[in-house]
């Protein structure tokens, strides 16, 4: 019997002894003995155990694919390396170069001073004095080039009409000979260009007289010689002669 059931009993057992006015006998009937009551039993819990859920490796809607096929094996290709003939070359014979000439003997080394040209020129142009200039014209030298200082008369004959000119030229040795070369012309006062026919006659002129003075001391009118350097200074010209046999 429940314990519920059993307090509804003895409730109705009281109500019945109550309506009969009859006392309760005070000893408990045994058969209606209340249970001494002992510790509530805890019942116990079932022990839940989860199943782990495994997904489904696959959607449930994939069809598999086509299987790959391999490819076929590549060819293997067999080849050998040759190396290119490489072309042979001739190198030149060496000719050692035939051994120089001798030289041919130097001559002598002839120095010409201004002073010496000046008293050729004024031997040879005292006639044009007092036609065409003044005075002969006087040579000066410098270093690498000479100048001739003039008085040129620009109406022939009239010195009211004289002017101061300066003409300017060097030397050089081409092809074994002496060469005078003109590098500027023109009048002291304006620096105007002079250039007419009488500063060509007047520099060739210079020019002749350089060389027959070369000709006297390198042997006189007969001598055999080339020119192989010339120097212009304010001391002279040095002109190295080369004798030819």
């Amino acid at each position: 019997m429940t314990k519920a059931r059993l307090w509804l009993v003895l409730a109705l057992v009281v109500l019945i002894a109550a309506g009969c006015g009859e006392e309760a006998d005070p000893t408990p009937d045994p058969d209606f003995a209340v249970p001494t009551q002992g510790p509530t039993a805890t019942p116990a819990v079932p022990i839940l155990t989860a199943t782990p859920f495994v997904p489904s490796p696959l959607p449930p809607t994939w069809t598999p694919g086509a299987t790959n096929t391999p490819a076929p094996d590549r060819p293997t290709i067999a080849y050998t390396y040759e190396r290119p003939t490489a072309t042979d070359i001739d190198y030149p014979t060496y000719t050692p170069s035939p051994e120089p000439p001798t030289p041919t003997p130097p001559g002598p080394r002839v120095t010409i001073t201004a002073n010496q040209i000046n008293q050729v020129l004024a031997q040879e142009l005292a006639e044009g004095a007092g036609g065409f200039f003044l005075e002969p014209p006087q040579v000066e030298l410098l270093d690498g080039l000479a100048r001739v200082s003039v008085d040129v008369l620009t109406t022939p004959g009239n010195a009211s009409t004289a002017r101061p000119a300066t003409l300017q030229f060097t030397l050089l040795a081409q092809e074994g000979r002496l060469a005078l070369k003109k590098l500027r012309t023109f009048f002291d006062d304006d620096n105007a260009v002079f250039d007419e026919e009488l500063v060509d006659n007047m520099l060739a002129t210079v020019e002749e007289t350089i060389i027959d003075l070369l000709f006297e001391q390198a042997g006189g009118a007969d001598a055999r010689f080339s020119i192989a350097d010339v120097t212009i200074a304010p001391g002279g010209i040095a002109i190295q002669v080369v004798t030819i046999p």
